[in-house]
């Protein structure tokens, strides 16, 4: 493909759809993630078994999954797909398949795939978050139309890799866009690539819609937030790294009676989404440097990946100011509420202490979403360290692999015994708490999780027979009727 030309030529499309439609584990791969995270209900997913029992990575870690969070006190082993499917839940076969996915995929690829994936996830994990925030577009179809959003690109890399350079110099010495400096090498876009690849790959028109949807479309809401988490992950990880803060200013407005989004938001949205992409390479066993990335954030207190630590932390701060705490009283802290009905106070407080003991946990604290319900935030708590771990209950409720979205937008229970045994274990959640077992059960008021309560252990498992989550659950249930009868404007905090 030497010709070169401002113009998508059809016969250059046509070989390089032959190019890449010759390859079945692409085909199959993208198949895959797109069928996972378009499922939307647990009768959907039945139709997923037999895929998913094909694969014999993807099938083996479903089934682990399941066994370390459900097996064990007597339990018989969980051996069959679909019954571990129907226990773990959609949400969490969904991220435990595309662990799997991306781990058989990209092993033997390229850095520079390993980068453009990472931009990619990039892209999903923020249009998923502004999905969530609008309450309006399924957030896991956001999800999927942002990873494929990219889809062209990274196919031109793939399998043009003396060409993509080229495009790339082309942009930077001649001031190109990239979809015109593409035409110009390979004879159509990137773009031009995505969509008919999409099409000859039969994936969902829903995926296609994402580039041409119009205002007035079914796919519009979905699309608007794909087209702004990729444009506004272009103007800050690619280019000059000078001009990504007034690329990102541009990219705002022009979306601003769109989205209506603000810089330190979508900065905020940007970083939770790096975590993610951490998170994901991490429990894959890829390798992905993510430092340039944080960098261009402007965030240069993080701890590097390659000391296993989670990147991005070192800067985290409170939503609210914590809550003051009690005296310290036999080696245990006390984190008292600081507003709410004085009787609601007293109840809670005697609740927790009578979780602890039931538990033998280390620490126990009650957390509630904020109001627009985006994250959780911890309010007070019982143990010891009980500051400092409410101050880091903080936790995007938007966010994959998070158990409190588990409990608080699932509405339930989550029982871990050994996070190193479990899925969480490379979470951003576990990565800054640090539990080695841990549960958390969700206070359910007029169908809606109001709030929830999470215990943990720090040095050895939280093993809780039949009877000691029955007083738990029974705790808990007390406190939701309280609630209900006082009014949830009284609830402390």
């Amino acid at each position: 493909m030497q010709e070169t030309t401002d113009k998508t030529t059809p016969d250059a499309l046509d070989r390089g759809l032959h190019d890449v439609g010759s390859r079945p584990d692409l085909r199959l791969f993208f198949r895959h993630i797109v069928d996972l995270t378009l499922l939307a209900s647990e009768e959907d997913a039945q139709q997923s078994w037999v895929n998913l029992s094909l694969n014999l990575n993807l099938a083996s870690r479903v089934l682990r999954a399941a066994n370390s969070r459900f097996s064990g006190q007597g339990s018989p082993p969980v051996q069959a797909l679909p019954q571990a499917m129907l226990l773990l839940s959609l949400k969490t076969v969904r991220e435990i398949a595309v662990d799997a996915l991306l781990s058989d995929y990209l092993r033997n690829k390229t850095p520079l795939v390993h980068d453009l994936f990472a931009q990619a996830l990039l892209t999903g994990s923020h249009a998923r978050q502004l999905a969530h925030k609008s309450g309006h577009v399924l957030v896991e179809q956001a999800f999927a139309c942002g990873l494929l959003r990219n889809l062209g690109e990274l196919l031109v890399a793939s399998y043009w890799p003396d060409e993509y350079g080229q495009i790339l110099e082309s942009v930077k010495r001649d001031s190109l866009e990239e979809q015109q400096a593409c035409r110009t090498y390979l004879g159509f876009s990137w773009d031009d690539l995505a969509r008919a690849v999409i099409r000859h790959w039969r994936l969902p028109e829903k995926v296609l819609a994402t580039f041409d949807a119009c205002e007035n479309s079914e796919d519009y809401a979905v699309a608007a937030a794909v087209s702004f988490a990729h444009d506004v992950s272009k103007a800050v990880f690619t280019g000059d790294p000078a001009g990504s803060t007034g690329r990102l200013r541009t990219v705002l407005e022009n979306y601003r009676n769109v989205t209506g989004a603000e810089e330190p938001e979508t900065r905020a949205q940007l970083t939770i989404a790096l975590r993610e992409v951490w998170e994901i390479f991490s429990t894959a066993r890829l390798p992905v440097d993510l430092n340039r990335f944080y960098l261009r954030l402007g965030d240069t207190s993080h701890q590097n990946e390659r000391d296993g630590n989670m990147p991005g932390t070192g800067n985290a701060r409170s939503m609210d100011p914590p809550a003051p705490p009690g005296r310290p009283r036999g080696g245990t802290t006390v984190v008292m509420p600081s507003r709410g009905d004085p009787g609601l106070k007293r109840l809670l407080m005697r609740t927790l202490s009578s979780m602890r003991e039931a538990a033998h946990c280390d620490r126990i604290a009650f957390c509630a979403p904020n109001k627009p319900r985006t994250h959780v935030l911890g309010c007070f708590g019982i143990g010891k360290g009980i500051q400092p771990l409410i101050q880091q209950l903080r936790f995007p409720l938007s966010a994959r692999n998070s158990p409190f979205l588990t409990a608080l937008m699932e509405q339930s229970n989550v029982f871990v015994e050994d996070t190193r045994e479990s899925h969480y274990r490379l979470s951003y959640f576990s990565t800054l708490i640090r539990p080695t077992g841990f549960c958390i059960l969700p206070v359910i008021v007029e169908q809606t999780a109001v709030a929830c309560f999470y215990l943990d252990r720090l040095s050895s498992k939280l093993i809780l027979d039949a009877q000691k989550k029955q007083r738990l659950l029974a705790s808990r249930e007390s406190v939701a009727e309280a609630l209900a009868r006082t009014g949830l404007g009284q609830m402390p905090a």
